[in-house]
């Protein structure tokens, strides 16, 4: 058994490392990402296709975390949507202090998702700074969890699905009573 959950995704942010915990009894932890680029364009989502993930130490080298080879494009979604992404396999980093998480992106298949619109990304790789960095001591459990801070989106972006669901729900309920006769 790889690891137990033992509460839903839609948690408070900040507070999960106390409640997830893997099989061996390790806490999972939670690692809050920030980019301040999403945050001045006002990014509130991004659909990438990763190739490559790895962490930052504070002199700047690269330590390698995963490599991708087919992988179809991630959705990275914000904190107000109350997911996550949850690293599977092992992160085996040596010990050490690391403040940030570079993704590296293949040339196709980005998409930022704005609060006006969507946009087509060309970067190479995408840097996140972590909220407080992630410090390996060795005693840690292997998987992290990833929540992004991105803007949420304004409202007219929430209310428009929800506004269909609505409608349909009405026209299913026409259909229902009429059924009666």
């Amino acid at each position: 058994m790889k690891g137990l959950r033992l509460l839903n995704n839609a948690m408070v942010p900040g507070t999960l490392g106390m409640y997830w915990w893997t099989a061996e009894s390790r806490c999972i932890q939670e690692l809050i990402l920030r980019n301040a680029m999403a945050s001045q364009q006002g990014i509130t989502a991004m659909h990438l296709n990763i190739s490559k993930l790895t962490a930052l130490a504070e002199d700047d080298t690269e330590y390698p975390m995963a490599e991708f080879t087919a992988l179809p494009t991630v959705e990275l979604p914000g904190l107000h949507s109350g997911r996550f992404i949850k690293t599977k396999s092992a992160v085996s980093l040596a010990p050490g202090h690391y403040p940030q998480l570079r993704f590296y992106l293949r040339q196709e298949g980005n998409i930022f998702c704005k609060q006006v619109g969507d946009e087509a990304c060309t970067l190479e790789y995408l840097d996140f700074e972590i909220d407080g960095g992630l410090t390996i001591t060795g005693s840690e459990g292997p998987e992290l969890l990833l929540r992004f801070d991105f803007p949420a989106p304004p409202f007219i972006r929430i209310a428009n699905p929800l506004k269909k669901v609505v409608v349909r729900s009405k026209s299913l309920a026409g259909k229902l009573v009429r059924s009666f006769g």
